[in-house]
């Protein structure tokens, strides 16, 4: 099972797609994670939990496979072990490769090596290119010292040129932009939630 963890405001295309090309690569399953708390952007959420999770779950209604799961906890081994518990062992996380060095970052532990020993015992991920880092820019990051333990724990995902076409600049900033700014949006959210989207009433006049 992937899961991808977020704040998801609002879902763009670019998760839906990468929900459906990890499907694709051969996961059983992939959850949607929205975390309550996320790292970094404690402040940040325009919109409430409730609509988020109303947006994610008319996402998740008409797919097989596609779920949904809330979190109160930011870390990935917090979250991991919540999964555990609930049944879903050794998950494997989705992350961009934007994130790849804020999971190694000793600021976000209490004793760095031990959490990421625990981390790892609990799960694995996958690191979803972007912005066009991808394979090479991963490898070297992961030589360096302070990763070279971990190389058997993180794996790319390979997309197709449609797949990184459809992601490429989607982003859920760039879309509370333009509803702010009564911007072209749609193109950038799936359809089923366009009214969701806009019955929120959080986006209006919001803008980062």
């Amino acid at each position: 099972m992937t899961v991808l963890a977020g704040a998801f405001d609002p879902p763009t295309r670019a998760h839906l797609t990468l929900a459906h090309a990890v499907l694709r690569a051969g996961a059983g399953a992939f959850l949607f994670s929205l975390a309550v708390r996320t790292i970094d952007k404690e402040a940040s959420a325009v919109a409430g939990v409730a609509p988020r999770l109303d947006m994610l779950g008319a996402l998740a209604a008409r797919r097989r496979h596609v779920g949904v799961v809330v979190c109160n906890r930011g870390l990935y081994v917090d979250q991991a072990q919540a999964l555990g518990d609930l049944g879903f062992r050794r998950p494997r996380f989705a992350i961009g490769i934007d994130k790849v060095p804020q999971l190694f970052d000793a600021r976000y532990y209490r004793d760095r090596d031990a959490a990421l020993r625990r981390l790892f015992e609990l799960a694995s991920f996958l690191v979803v290119p972007r912005g066009g880092a991808g394979a090479e820019e991963l490898a070297r990051f992961m030589a360096l010292p302070a990763q070279r333990d971990y190389l058997g724990v993180i794996e790319m995902l390979p997309l197709t040129a449609r797949e990184e076409q459809a992601m490429r600049d989607v982003s859920s900033t760039h879309v509370r932009a333009l509803l702010a700014q009564h911007g072209k949006w749609q193109p950038l959210v799936p359809r089923e939630i366009w009214n969701l989207v806009q019955r929120s009433g959080a986006y209006q006049g919001v803008l980062d």
